[in-house]
């Protein structure tokens, strides 16, 4: 596989996981059916929005983000399927370090705050039932994946060097800057646990291990990265 083939087949991916992430994003607000407001000892602080009152508001914002995501999936398959000339690609920081991205990663972060508060609401925990094996598989697979990424990064791949993450480089690139991956996942599961956190769910609850899943799937990467940076301390170099 060629340099030009592996940066376009990185470019491809780091397109459709954007585009899966506003997906999510898109079915998190479908279920909404208000924003707001956040609750402080006992007293709700904020303006609340309902959809019955604002329903075109809720299918605009809903409509623009599908189709954001439907966008970047039909240029992902674009470019992996009819190997758009590698030109192209010199307009898209993917490997370049710029501000761009570092927007990019503490929006994301600062979102999954929001979307860890929302995932606590009533009509989230339906039909759920996550408990302690559940919190402690997530814990032990998620360490492994993070080494297992770094391994197959370096084996599959012909990564040479491993480099330190940063806030400013692409978050999606799991393939070339696993290590970059992983710290920004890090962060956005951390803040997803900070914002179920918020809530503040009773000990046992359903809402308490859902705060759980978020803050094992976090310090099971965490875990990982530091058995990454002992095991591969040779190959990692400073960006």
């Amino acid at each position: 596989m060629t340099a030009a083939s592996n940066q376009r087949s990185s470019f491809a991916i780091s397109l459709f996981v954007i585009g899966s992430m506003c997906l999510m994003f898109y079915w998190m607000v479908l279920g909404f059916e208000k924003i707001g407001p956040i609750e402080v000892d006992g007293r709700d602080i904020g303006i609340v929005i309902f959809r019955s009152e604002h329903p075109l508001g809720f299918l605009v914002v809903e409509a623009t983000v599908l189709i954001v995501a439907l966008i970047f999936y039909f240029i992902s398959a674009f470019v992996f399927f009819k190997k758009l000339d590698i030109r192209f690609m010199q307009y898209f920081p993917i490997k370049k370090r710029t501000p761009y991205w570092r927007i990019l990663n503490i929006g994301c972060v600062l979102l999954a705050v929001w979307g860890g508060y929302a995932s606590l609401s009533p009509e989230r925990l339906k039909n759920t039932n996550p408990d302690f094996i559940l919190c402690l598989i997530i814990l032990v697979i998620m360490s492994l994946f993070s080494i297992g990424t770094v391994a197959y990064s370096l084996k599959a791949c012909k990564c040479e060097s491993l480099r330190t993450p940063s806030w400013d480089r692409n978050a999606f690139n799991w393939w070339y800057d696993p290590l970059q991956s992983l710290f920004i996942s890090t962060w956005l599961m951390s803040a997803m646990a900070l914002g179920s956190m918020i809530r503040m769910p009773a000990f046992g609850s359903i809402g308490f291990w859902t705060f759980g899943v978020y803050f094992c799937w976090a310090l099971g990467t965490a875990i990982g990265q530091l058995f990454v940076y002992k095991i591969f301390r040779a190959r990692i170099v400073k960006a």
